[in-house]
């Protein structure tokens, strides 16, 4: 799986470090990884992200802190159709842990 992360808004380096760390241990590790790494031969230099005509890519959801209205996480996923129920597990975790970080 190629995953490509981007963190934006009110979010710190070492917060950022450690939701991407959470992000590939649910993918790639564990007792029964959902993922395996690419092959080298797998690997490609330029990565093309091509979306079909017509179609709406854009899932919003209003922010826990109203006075943040500058932050966002913006993640593509990309991957063959039979992933889908893994990707919306692992989103319902992520969304959970989401909620769970606080200002401090």
């Amino acid at each position: 799986m190629f995953r490509k992360m981007y963190n934006l808004g009110n979010i710190d380096s070492t917060e950022a470090g450690s939701m991407i760390q959470y992000i590939e241990d649910v993918f790639f590790k564990g007792s029964n990884p959902i993922c395996q790494p690419l092959l080298p031969s797998q690997h490609l230099t330029n990565r093309l992200v091509r979306l079909d005509k017509g179609k709406n890519y854009v899932y919003s959801n209003r922010g826990l802190n109203p006075s943040d209205e500058n932050s966002c996480l913006v993640h593509y996923i990309q991957g063959p159709k039979y992933i889908d129920l893994r990707v919306e597990s692992f989103l319902q975790i992520f969304e959970s842990k989401l909620y769970e970080i606080t200002g401090d």
